[in-house]
């Protein structure tokens, strides 16, 4: 959230854990900001501003019609374009706060008292960018990966992900569509032409005949059978193993019997 003054898209709109966490978490984070930006934020040449005047004062907006308790922060100069890092906690589900994607320094916590919890409130909201996960639970981390959606999800960290080429980026619903990064960017900005060539064989005119009329009862029956979706048993994958593995043992009989034929371990003793 102070990266750019949280002025990026996959900063955290919010957080979501339980009230002991929520206690821990506000003195963590006020101990952090006082220690990177020290006890006045606003002169700390580390520290960005707010991109222009109409972004400040939806921002601002957004901070008055809060009636959650700003833990943090909560400061503001228009003539500075300058929001201080805000922690909010108390915040209602249905804020003007919870109902857009704030891109700005305040981070609202939502308090929830389990996992489920937290999966049902996600899933009722539009589908995020990217999730962060914060846990060393495997069992928490499983859930939140498997029964919610989101563009993409990081656990314990944030923003690096964006920095790992060989991952695909992008949103899902709302947040976007497709991804890009590496190979994923050409596949997204790619189309991929089909193309079906046949000739006119016998065969192929025999069996297409059955696209037309008169249809009758054969035809659809033919039709239905030529077009079932038939699922190939797994055990044909290792025909070409199994081809490789004959192949190998045939030209080692092979070469043995022509030996034998012509005599070619004697001629080899001779050498």
């Amino acid at each position: 959230k102070c990266i750019n003054l949280g002025q990026t898209c996959i900063a955290p709109d919010y957080v979501l854990c339980s009230k002991e966490v929520e206690v821990k978490l506000v003195e963590k984070m006020r101990s952090l900001i006082g220690e990177w930006y020290g006890n006045d934020p606003q002169k700390s040449s580390n520290l960005c501003r707010i991109i222009n005047n109409r972004n400040w004062e939806r921002l601002h907006n957004l901070l008055k019609s809060t009636k959650g308790k700003i833990e943090i922060g909560g400061e503001t100069d228009p003539n500075d374009l300058y929001i201080a890092p805000t922690v909010i906690t108390g915040v209602g589900f249905d804020e003007p706060l919870m109902m857009e994607e704030i891109f700005g320094p305040i981070l609202p916590i939502v308090s929830v008292k389990s996992v489920d919890e937290a999966v049902e409130f996600i899933n009722k909201r539009e589908k995020p960018l990217t999730l962060y996960v914060f846990s060393n639970n495997k069992a928490t981390q499983n859930a939140l990966k498997s029964k919610t959606s989101s563009g993409s999800m990081v656990v314990n960290d944030a923003i690096v992900h964006l920095s790992v080429e060989t991952l695909p980026f992008g949103g899902v619903g709302a947040s976007g569509m497709g991804g890009y990064h590496g190979k994923y960017t050409f596949t997204t900005f790619s189309h991929q032409k089909s193309v079906l060539v046949r000739d006119f064989s016998a065969l192929g005119e025999y069996l297409g005949e059955t696209r037309y009329p008169p249809y009758q009862d054969w035809k659809i029956k033919r039709m239905g059978l030529l077009l079932k979706n038939r699922k190939i048993p797994k055990c044909l994958s290792l025909i070409p193993y199994l081809v490789c593995f004959l192949f190998g043992a045939g030209s080692v009989f092979l070469v043995k019997v022509l030996a034998i034929k012509f005599n070619w371990f004697e001629f080899l003793q001779d050498m």
